[in-house]
């Protein structure tokens, strides 16, 4: 006696055995997977993965046995590497990669159709991922973030002064990055409560820590810069 075996599959019980005679004795035959009860049908199926006995016996009532195991596969996982967009990298590429679970049948499926188990974006967003084989399938959404904006900066405002008139640090002011072409420019001072102290749209032009002449004490100002 022989036997054709189905694999079951992870968390499942779909494993099958298929009992085979292979030297010609006295028909009928039946089938038994616990030596007491006997089937004329040759196929058990429904069945988890173990170690099995599988018992035939013919039309004389003689038995034959052999032992059977019923192998589980490992389960499906799935990993999904990826690159990032960048200003100067305008694409990125998303690589699914197998750590368990690949039997030979596996199966990709894209969003947009692709097979392959690599997919080739030029844009950020949420790209759909389907992987299977004979027993599972994985979905899986990838997120592509969009590329980070270095910011450029225009302008170097320093966070303190000292208008004592030594001609060091005497004017509040704020300085151009170099390259940088201003359209529009506005600076403004206020004092803790809120109020204006001072106002310019003149690159050149600072505010001396004065209000109408009268000297400001030294403290916490807020100033504003568009």
């Amino acid at each position: 006696v022989e036997a054709v075996v189905q694999e079951d599959c992870p968390d499942s019980s779909v494993g099958a055995i298929t009992g085979m005679v292979v030297q010609n004795t006295l028909a009928p035959y039946s089938f038994s997977l616990d030596g007491q009860q006997f089937s004329a049908t040759p196929l058990f199926d429904g069945l988890e993965s173990g170690a099995y006995t599988l018992y035939v016996q013919d039309g004389r009532g003689c038995t034959a046995s052999t032992s059977v195991t019923i192998m589980e596969p490992e389960p499906l996982v799935l990993e999904v590497l990826q690159d990032s967009l960048a200003c100067d990298k305008p694409t990125a590429t998303l690589s699914a990669t197998i750590p368990s679970g690949d039997d030979g049948t596996l199966a990709y499926q894209w969003g947009d159709g692709s097979t392959g188990p690599s997919l080739q974006v030029d844009s950020a967003g949420t790209y759909a991922l389907t992987v299977s084989n004979t027993c599972q399938m994985i979905v899986r959404q990838v997120i592509v973030p969009a590329p980070k904006q270095e910011g450029e900066q225009l302008l170097y405002v320093p966070n303190a002064f000292s208008p004592n008139e030594d001609g060091r640090n005497d004017l509040f002011l704020a300085a151009p990055a170099s390259g940088a072409e201003l359209l529009e420019y506005e600076l403004r001072v206020f004092n803790r409560w809120g109020a204006e102290l001072f106002r310019t749209e003149d690159l050149a032009a600072g505010w001396d820590g004065t209000v109408k002449g009268q000297r400001q004490n030294s403290g916490l100002y807020i100033w504003y810069v568009r």
